[in-house]
């Protein structure tokens, strides 16, 4: 991904929240395939696709923080 400085984990997903593609570990400057079915697109700090386990086809749930940080 352009403009990072640093590796990151990407997970795309589809409309109904699965997996469609992941990238572990991307390097800065890094770019990736384009994905037809991807909707959105999750980044993660390096190594955790690997340490949860993550694959194409698992679903993934997450919500927002409505916490406020001060």
């Amino acid at each position: 991904m352009m403009g990072m400085r640093f590796p990151i984990d990407v997970a795309f997903l589809s409309r109904e929240g699965r997996v469609v593609a992941r990238y572990c570990d991307l390097a800065p400057g890094r770019r990736t395939r384009w994905h037809r079915t991807a909707y959105e697109a999750l980044e993660l700090p390096a190594g955790t696709l690997t340490a949860s386990g993550t694959i194409e086809g698992d679903a993934v749930v997450y919500s927002e923080c409505t916490e406020e940080i001060l």
